[in-house]
């Protein structure tokens, strides 16, 4: 039997999110940290999740109902008392975890490279899809963004951690600091999966319909890896019962067909959506089979587990990438009302 999700109680934080630089990421947290607020600690554990893969959505130092959801389900998967805060138990229990992938320090120091800053950069990016097809690519608007989501952050937060860094005129050689998370690239080889890859490969894929999350299971359903999604409206709804992968695709271009979209008018005409991490269906694609259905990257992190979609399951680009570099097709995807 699947645990139920707690009533969340509010808890007034010690931090804010206004301290949060690379010094004060440096000795304790402060716990147990609550359901609301900001700062210091709750970065950290976002980072903690995010290298455990027990993924947080988009790191911006905010606690949140992503980092709520991702904070319950490890401590589910991992035995530990589920109260939706991390308290010292949880804490190690992360450390441990997050250690084992690797991981180190919560902070990086990277260099921009002159391949980093040579783009296309696109900005700024059209909103309308039939602008977008026009573009040879839907790249990146900055290098910010670009960094950005090599740290699987907000640009707000990513400038935050570098307040003498000038995004706008960033040259070759420039240290920037990033959260220290895991690099995901998309798979071009056709191979199947293996553990190899990094962590486990995955038997069974469950989507949570109500709880707007999707979970990467083991052949004994034992919780491997957490991500937070967004899921179809009841107008554009996403699938029910038990599907199947049928076929991956890295750095996919988008088919734009307005039929498919109860907020299109079927009038419009179709469009085809050049590639990109800015694409509609982000850096990967994993086909499923139902028609029209699968699981894909996004073009805004930010908005995961926030909105709706139209009717596919979104993630963010990294997880997207790291999720079809874990599976293959065939593996069974069930959606859970």
């Amino acid at each position: 039997m699947r645990a139920k999700l707690p009533i969340l109680i509010l808890r007034a934080g010690s931090e804010s999110y206004e301290q949060i630089s690379p010094d004060a990421l440096r000795g304790n947290p402060a716990l147990p940290l609550g359901q609301e607020g900001g700062g210091p600690s709750i970065l950290r554990t976002q980072i903690l999740l995010d290298q455990a893969r027990f993924s947080p959505g988009v790191i911006d130092g905010n606690w949140g109902k992503n980092t709520a959801k991702a904070v319950y389900w490890f401590q589910f998967a991992k035995g530990l008392n589920t109260t939706g805060e991390v308290d010292q138990g949880t804490w190690d229990a992360l450390s441990r975890s997050a250690g084992a992938t690797g991981a180190g320090e919560p902070l990086t120091r990277v260099q921009a490279t002159a391949e980093d800053l040579k783009g296309p950069f696109v900005d700024p990016l059209p909103d309308d899809p039939y602008e977008q097809a026009k573009l040879e690519c839907l790249c990146y608007s900055s290098p910010l963004e670009l960094f950005a989501e090599r740290g699987h952050a907000t640009p707000e937060l990513i400038q935050k951690l570098n307040p003498q860094v000038d995004f706008a005129n960033l040259q070759a050689g420039t240290e920037v600091v990033l959260p220290n998370v895991p690099t995901q690239t998309a798979n071009r080889s056709g191979a199947p999966a293996t553990p190899a890859a990094g962590g486990q490969v995955v038997a069974r894929i469950l989507i949570s319909k109500q709880g707007f999350y999707l979970q990467a299971l083991d052949a004994q359903g034992h919780i491997l890896y957490h991500f937070p999604s967004t899921l179809g409206s009841k107008y554009d709804p996403s699938a029910t019962g038990t599907l199947q992968i049928t076929s991956i695709h890295p750095e996919p271009g988008f088919h734009y067909q307005p039929k498919l979209f109860a907020d299109v008018s079927d009038e419009k005409p179709e469009a085809q959506l050049p590639s990109g991490p800015n694409s509609p269906v982000g850096l990967v694609w994993l086909d499923l089979s139902k028609p029209h259905h699968g699981i894909h990257g996004t073009a805004s992190p930010e908005t995961i587990g926030y909105t709706s979609s139209h009717g596919c399951v979104r993630l963010t680009n990294w997880d997207a990438l790291f999720l079809a570099q874990h599976v293959n097709p065939g593996t069974q995807v069930v959606f859970r009302e």
